[in-house]
């Protein structure tokens, strides 16, 4: 998979940077926490529409959103009004499919330092600093179909990363099992290599982490649980939750991060 580095087809920060004060250090160098939302809203394109997912995304009033699915362009994506927030983006691709985009609160201390980013808008990486330490973020919109060599490439972007959090919509599932409610019962290759990459890398699944024997799911018809958040063990979770589906077939999914250690400046 061709991935282009961060250029002109980012959407790049807009407006001032916001106060230090309202994001600060805590007692003995931990950092504040960050509320944290993915969601696929299945497409922006009509004005109506664009609303509506503005309009919900200003109610659940997250940290940062990792976004699937706008079918925007970078104008387009501009053009949205929010104005509180820095937009990072994959743009849709010539077919106005896909696209991804990250908003992180301009009064949220995070400093970009790099990106990368999918030319056909399935996955985008951003990489910085939260208040000094180093923090990257991965939106990811999966292939809907078996595609290993899709996460290999993601994954390979990621070796040796610290407090890295990943999300989004994986279109697979994770425990078939328990996170769908019909399915195939062969095995999933796509799967295999997310699993590997958590082994590695002492990944954890922040939902089912919280919530080892429920059944609950994110993505209808048929009902699945394919958006989650994956995050190594530098953080803290708390309020995992699985939201309504509304405007879109998908939930958004919503976590509660905080680093667990003090805090290593870059």
């Amino acid at each position: 998979m061709a991935v282009a580095p961060m250029g002109s087809s980012y959407v790049m920060p807009v407006g001032p940077r916001g106060s230090q004060e309202d994001q600060a250090l805590g007692q003995n160098g931990s950092l504040g926490s960050l509320k944290i939302f993915t969601w696929n809203v299945n497409g922006m394109r009509g004005e109506q529409r664009r609303q509506n997912v503005i309009c919900r995304l200003r109610h659940l009033n997250a940290d940062i959103y990792l976004i699937q699915e706008t079918h925007l362009t970078k104008q387009e994506l501009l053009s949205c009004p929010l104005s509180q927030y820095k937009i990072y983006c994959a743009p849709c691709n010539s077919k106005k499919r896909c696209g991804v985009a990250t908003l992180i609160k301009k009064c949220i201390q995070f400093s970009l330092i790099a990106g990368k980013r999918d030319p056909e808008g399935r996955y985008l990486i951003v990489e910085g600093s939260y208040v000094g330490a180093p923090l990257k973020l991965v939106n990811i919109y999966g292939p809907n179909k078996d595609d290993p060599k899709f996460f290999q490439d993601v994954f390979l972007d990621l070796e040796n990363s610290e407090n890295i959090i990943i999300a989004g919509d994986f279109n697979t599932v994770m425990d078939p099992s328990k996170d769908r409610t019909t399915g195939l019962k062969r095995r999933s290759n796509s799967r295999n290599v997310i699993e590997n990459y958590m082994l590695r890398n002492n990944l954890i699944d922040c939902w089912r982490e919280d919530n080892p024997e429920v059944r609950q799911y994110t993505f209808r018809p048929p009902q699945s649980r394919i958006d989650f958040f994956l995050v190594n063990k530098s953080f803290e979770q708390n309020d995992n939750t699985i939201h309504d589906i509304l405007i879109s077939d998908h939930a958004p999914v919503s976590v509660t991060l905080q680093f667990r250690h003090q805090l290593r400046v870059v």
